[in-house]
């Protein structure tokens, strides 16, 4: 080869390489995408996730509210239970028993409701 060929064949692969690495090929451009895709699933997934939290805490927050609002009220239809007692009075005493009462609220939040007495009392 003569010295003007081999200049020539150095520019030319000069210009070759020049252009090849000027800019991002389609296939970078491709795996860039893709690579961004995957990574925006999990972050999709946990935002699902975190909205059937909240409508499963919403429901059971207002499941809870209305059989606290029942059991503050102690009306509307209660049902009839035993409550087992352990009291000790100032002198050291120990009562031990069973009480029937009337429970209010639900299965998450109830109050109890002794029966009425002679006296009056509730």
């Amino acid at each position: 080869m003569t010295g003007r060929h081999m200049a020539r064949t150095a520019r030319t692969s000069r210009r070759a390489s020049r252009r090849n690495t000027a800019g991002e090929s389609i296939t970078e451009t491709l795996v860039a995408m893709l690579v961004v895709s995957l990574g925006m699933l999990p972050l999709t997934t946990a935002i699902v996730r975190s909205a059937q939290m909240t409508l499963v805490a919403n429901s059971s927050d207002e499941e809870i509210q209305t059989q606290s609002a029942a059991a503050a009220r102690q009306d509307g239809e209660g049902f009839d239970g035993t409550i087992e007692y352990n009291a000790s009075g100032s002198t050291g005493t120990v009562k031990d028993g069973t009480q029937n009462v009337t429970f209010y609220g639900g299965d998450k939040v109830s109050s109890y409701k002794y029966p009425n007495t002679d006296k009056g009392e509730s």
